[in-house]
């Protein structure tokens, strides 16, 4: 198997001390060359990794797509987190003490769709 050359780095230079130094590659550019090292290697017949299997090639996410995911995931088992403490502070509340609560709460954010 043989990848194609890296192409220049796309993100310019910098001077430290006496050295330039390639400061590296756009995620544009490294998803280019990503999906130029898939396709030589797949060549003109598919992925040779799920040839036969019947598989699909998983989507590829940029790293903003995936913070904006977990910050989302944190913020809906924060809220899951708060209703159980609003229902542990109700005045109707059963006395399952500290430890019954937090596993009350551990149990609704695992239970999370």
């Amino acid at each position: 198997m043989t990848l194609p050359p890296l192409p220049e780095p796309d993100l310019g230079t910098v001077r430290i001390g006496r050295v330039d130094q390639d400061m590296g590659y756009s995620d544009d550019a490294m998803r280019a060359y990503a999906e130029q090292a898939v396709a030589a290697v797949a060549g003109p017949c598919g992925s040779p990794l799920t040839e036969g299997l019947g598989l699909v090639p998983e989507r590829t996410y940029t790293r903003a797509q995936l913070m904006a995911a977990i910050e989302a995931e944190r913020h809906a088992c924060s809220i899951a987190v708060w209703m159980t403490l609003q229902d542990a502070l109700d005045d109707d509340a059963d006395d399952k003490g500290l430890d019954g609560w937090m596993r009350e709460a551990e149990a609704r954010v695992k239970a999370r769709p």
